[in-house]
């Protein structure tokens, strides 16, 4: 670990969200029969958007989620 990573008065903080690198998440779908979870909720994931994440989400039918209510 570099010590601009936890050094907080480095030269990047402080700097704009469109200057950092984006953090991306990936939301995968699930293989096991009858898992319906989702690690992330579509309110979350935007939150996440917002807050300079890229957010990928795999298609999954079997989802508590449909797909639609992550691309809203």
């Amino acid at each position: 670990m570099s010590s601009e990573a936890t050094n907080p008065s480095s030269s990047h903080a402080g700097t704009s969200a469109e200057t950092q690198p984006r953090q991306p998440i990936w939301l995968r779908c699930e293989k096991k029969p009858f898992e319906h979870r989702s690690a992330l909720t579509p309110t979350t994931a935007k939150v996440l958007l917002d807050n300079n994440f890229d957010v990928m989400v795999e298609r999954d039918p079997q989802r508590i989620f449909d797909d639609a209510e992550f691309e809203a």
